[in-house]
C-alpha cells in the first residue's frame, strides 16, 4: 500500500514539475535560427596558417563558453549578413572570427576581412562592432587595449562592459611571451 502509495506521490510530482517548466520555456524554445555562434580566438593572432575547416569542426565540438540573449532587431541583423555573405569555399588565410548560423558559416579577421568570390571583402564597420558587442568580445580586453579598436572609437564601450581577466595559467612573468588561451564559443539568442 505504501509503496503504491508513493509511487502515485512520485508520478504526481513528475507531472506537475513537467507541466510547470514547459509553461515557463514556451516562448523560449530553441531551434536552429534562433540561435548564432560566434568564435573567435581572444588573442587575434593573425595566424596565416589556421585552417577554416578545422575552425569549424572546432565550433561544433566545443561548450559554449558564454550565452547572450540579444535584441530582436541585433539578431536579424548579424544573422541577415552571415546569410547574405557566406562563402561555400571560404578559405580567409588569416581566420580568427567564425561566425555561424542554421543556414550560413563565416570565416573572417578580427578586423572584419573575409573573402568573397575569390576577392578581399570587409564587414563593414557598424555590423563588426554589432557582432563583437553581442558576443562579448570586448569583455576580453582591457580598456586601454580597445581604445585603438575602430568600433569602440566610432561607437564607445558597450554598456554592459565588463574586462574578463585572463587566467594565470596565459599568463607569464616575460610580458612578451603571453600563453595562448582556447578559443571562445559565444552562442547568442534571440530574445
Amino acid at each position: 500500500m505504501f509503496i503504491s502509495f508513493m509511487r502515485n506521490y512520485i508520478a504526481i510530482i513528475i507531472l506537475i514539475s513537467f507541466v510547470s517548466c514547459r509553461a515557463k520555456n514556451n516562448n523560449k524554445t530553441l531551434s536552429g535560427c534562433d540561435s548564432i555562434v560566434v568564435c573567435f580566438d581572444p588573442l587575434m593572432a593573425e595566424d596565416a596558417n589556421r585552417n577554416t575547416h578545422d575552425i569549424s569542426i572546432m565550433s561544433k565540438n566545443m561548450v559554449a563558453t558564454d550565452t547572450f540573449f540579444i535584441d530582436k532587431r541585433e539578431f536579424n541583423t548579424i544573422a541577415a549578413f552571415v546569410d547574405n555573405h557566406a562563402v561555400v569555399n571560404n578559405s580567409y588565410a588569416n581566420s580568427n572570427f567564425y561566425i555561424r548560423n542554421s543556414n550560413s558559416e563565416l570565416f573572417m579577421s578580427n578586423f572584419g576581412i573575409y573573402n568573397k568570390d575569390g576577392n578581399v571583402a570587409k564587414v563593414p564597420l557598424n555590423i563588426l562592432y554589432l557582432i563583437k558587442k553581442c558576443s562579448g568580445m570586448y569583455n576580453y580586453y582591457s580598456r586601454e587595449q580597445l581604445y585603438a579598436d575602430s568600433g569602440i572609437i566610432k561607437y564607445g564601450l558597450p554598456k554592459d562592459y565588463s574586462y574578463k581577466k585572463p587566467a594565470a595559467k596565459y599568463l607569464s612573468r616575460n610580458p612578451l611571451v603571453m600563453k595562448r588561451p582556447e578559443w571562445i564559443k559565444a552562442l547568442l539568442i534571440k530574445k
